[in-house]
């Protein structure tokens, strides 16, 4: 049996988060790996079902959750790499995404990529594996990878009428090429295209852990700047989620998806 978070162990994510709090002032997207991806590195013969496992993982995170939220956490991610490699278990991914967001009042975000390991994708495909399924998931963020994928699967939110925000990747963090402002900001407006401004949020593609730390730092602060203009070519009357707060351009960000 796992520690307790409210013995002040757990799985420990709430003292990585006090930690992350003390690095900086800014807004703190907190993430961690969702129950499915890692139900698909757990071995064992306790859970003869591996939905049970998913499942089982997915209260243990939503005890962490509100350890999280107990201590100021407003904005949680959950990862779910290994999705993508089975996407005909969306409905049970989904499933246990609503079993740890349960009673835990925060703004909720749901990464989905197609693998981050080594920099490499583990998977390739498109979003629609996704849907119907994540329409019925507690979430106020959908955030997922487009700059290296492309943005051909954008038109598959509005196709089954995804109304909530989206985390658009605009960072390739497979790549140690740093975009420049101007190139985010061309993703951005054709984004816009489809999603309305107040509900883009502007994020990297997964977590910078595989580059090195001036090349993340450079890619941030290119997407800080080009979030930048195009906010200011929108102008004072447009909301301002069109914005990478939770991720300071003086810190590397690291993903937990591999």
């Amino acid at each position: 049996m796992l520690p307790s978070p409210e013995d002040g162990e757990g799985l420990r994510l709430v003292k990585d988060f006090l930690f992350t709090r003390e690095q900086t002032d800014r807004p703190i997207k907190f993430s961690f790996t969702g129950p499915f991806s890692l139900a698909r590195r757990v071995r064992g013969n306790a859970y003869p079902d591996r939905k049970e496992l998913v499942l089982g993982i997915a209260q243990v995170l939503n005890a962490e959750a509100k350890a999280l939220a107990g201590q100021g956490a407003e904005l949680l991610q959950i990862d779910e790499p290994f999705l993508a490699g089975y996407p005909e278990e969306a409905a049970t991914a989904v499933e246990a995404v609503n079993v740890v967001t349960e009673g835990v009042d925060v703004t909720w975000a749901l990464h989905v990529c197609y693998g981050n390991r080594y920099a490499r994708p583990l998977w390739q495909g498109h979003y629609d594996f996704l849907f119907p399924a994540v329409l019925s998931a507690h979430v106020d963020q959908l955030v997922l990878e487009f700059a290296r994928k492309g943005y051909e699967d954008l038109p598959v939110l509005q196709k089954f009428g995804w109304d909530r925000d989206i985390g658009l990747g605009v960072v390739d963090v497979k790549s140690s090429e740093v975009e420049t402002p101007g190139l985010i900001a061309e993703r951005i407006r054709a984004a816009l295209d489809l999603v309305p401004a107040e509900r883009l949020v502007i994020n990297p593609d997964c977590g910078l852990r595989n580059l090195p730390g001036p090349v993340a730092r450079a890619k941030l602060a290119a997407m800080a700047e080009g979030a930048a203009a195009v906010r200011e070519e929108l102008g004072p009357r447009q909301p301002s989620t069109i914005q990478p707060a939770t991720y300071p351009a003086d810190h590397t960000v690291k993903g937990s998806d591999q």
